[in-house]
């Protein structure tokens, strides 16, 4: 054990650092898509698949086509096993999972244990920064284990590429970043199928017949789902519908910023090392490492995707760069640092146990806001309600009775461009429109700093009056228009 913890003393600590940032970071880690995931998990244990939606006002009896419902089952079902304490330590889990498997593939594939762990380095900053509790949680191990298999067949063609397939199939019904493993799935197909081309011999037809197996398979496994052709619409209304930029920031492309540094060190690493030892990097890993990057450049959400296959691809090239290069560190200082990255890990692992659930929801989920809701809409069971993305399916999962009287929630993609422009609108307090988003809801629920400007200009209306406020939410009570 020690000899091992020596070897892999670099990748182990900053193994260990990742899960200890993220369980710092626990309570930042639910937000809205989380809350969504936990409501919608409910609807299909209750009432099985969704058709149309039930949830939310403006989208009411519109087709839901809830992609995600097997993700978001799987969360519902640890939820009410447990509390939402064993649903975030779950989170963890398959993140840590997903980063130790990914680091474990970097040393299979050549990477040194330096090389990894500097890699690794850039790459954990992006993961945590992506790391919200979402059935995108669930996704990451996926990925990871399709990005092995893909890149194990490329330097030693077996059937055991086949596996993907499998892969794709259960992905698509958790999470529609599928369309990414499946697109570098059918790259890796037609490559195999060029291959064959050129080749001549008995092995040759194997290859043709196992590049179109993986290349049409692909594509046919992104619709293996209980809703089928249904999920054409809902793919091209998320993954290439640019209005959502305009309300949700991490649709929004990563221009080079503080933000975005990591994942643009991570990409120059990447396209220096190309240049410098390009032989060490199959064709490929260049094709999904660009793919990858172009998906990470178009919405800050996917730098992810690109992060975890960085980390596996990169390490070898590294390594040859590093190759003469020595590190004074002592052995057992090295030895040591891991042991107490794994000591952290255990520790603060079982701080975040044995915490209550209000550590995680008080910050910005206040028992009392939702009390102060429920209190209002009670009154008044006609009442409409308005409230920020961030708060409308919280307040679904703590208070079920509203549901048909929120507004909207995190399902964009049920929204018309209409509504998304009415979001806009308010986001931003364009003139005159800008209140229509708000204009038949009596109470409407927004966060402070960002929605604090909104909440004072509806204030000056008449008989508006905040009936509830802390230093994350502000609750106000409108009249009817």
């Amino acid at each position: 054990m020690l000899a091992w913890l020596e070897r892999e003393s670099l990748p182990v600590t900053v193994f260990g650092l990742f899960v200890c940032g993220l369980i710092v970071r626990l309570p930042d880690q639910l937000r809205q898509d989380g809350w969504l995931a936990l409501v919608s998990g409910r609807v299909v244990a209750d009432s099985g698949l969704p058709s149309t939606d039930t949830l939310t006002a403006w989208t009411a009896h519109v087709q839901w086509v809830d992609q995600q419902w097997l993700g978001q089952l799987f969360l519902y079902r640890i939820a009410s096993a447990g509390n939402l304490r064993l649903v975030m330590l779950v989170h963890v889990a398959l993140l840590a999972g997903a980063m130790a498997a990914a680091l474990a593939a970097a040393r299979w594939r050549g990477g040194s244990a330096r090389s990894v762990g500097l890699i690794a380095a850039p790459a954990l900053v992006v993961i945590l920064m992506s790391a919200q509790m979402r059935a995108q949680s669930l996704a990451y191990p996926l990925f990871v284990a399709a990005a092995w298999l893909l890149i194990a067949d490329a330097r030693a063609p077996s059937r055991r590429v086949l596996l993907v397939l499998p892969i794709l199939v259960l992905w698509a019904n958790i999470h529609g970043s599928v369309v990414l493993g499946a697109a570098l799935t059918t790259v890796w197909g037609v490559l195999l199928v060029v291959r064959a081309v050129r080749q001549r011999g008995g092995s040759s037809t194997e290859l043709l017949v196992r590049g179109a197996l993986l290349a049409v398979g692909s594509c046919l496994c992104i619709f293996a789902s209980p809703y089928g052709s249904s999920l054409v619409h809902y793919y091209g209304s998320t993954a290439f519908n640019s209005s959502f930029a305009r309300v949700v920031s991490e649709w929004q492309h990563s221009w080079p910023s503080i933000m975005t540094l990591p994942f643009y060190v991570l990409a120059a690493a990447g396209v220096w090392l190309l240049v410098r030892n390009r032989r060490t990097v199959t064709t490929f890993e260049q094709i999904a490492l660009l793919l990858l990057f172009l998906a990470g450049v178009a919405a800050l959400r996917n730098m992810v995707w690109f992060s975890f296959f960085a980390l596996i691809v990169l390490p070898l090239p590294l390594g040859k760069r590093l190759g003469e290069v020595r590190g004074n560190e002592s052995k057992t200082v090295k030895t040591v640092l891991a042991a107490a990255a794994i000591a952290a890990v255990s520790v603060a692992g079982a701080a975040a146990a044995s915490r209550p659930d209000s550590w995680l929801t008080n910050s910005v989920y206040p028992a009392a806001a939702a009390n102060a809701v429920g209190a209002a809409a009670a009154t008044d069971p006609t009442a409409r309600i308005y409230s920020d993305v961030r708060f409308a399916d919280w307040l679904l999962w703590t208070r079920p009775e509203l549901a048909g009287r929120i507004a909207y929630d995190a399902r964009f993609e049920l929204l018309s461009n209409d509504e998304l422009d009415r979001l806009y609108r308010l986001q931003n307090r364009l003139t005159p429109q800008w209140l229509a988003a708000v204009s038949d809801h009596q109470l409407v629920v927004l966060p402070r700093g960002q929605g604090s400007a909104t909440a004072r200009a509806l204030m000056t209306e008449d008989g508006a009056r905040r009936i509830y406020g802390d230093r994350s939410v502000v609750i106000l009570l409108r009249p009817r228009s």
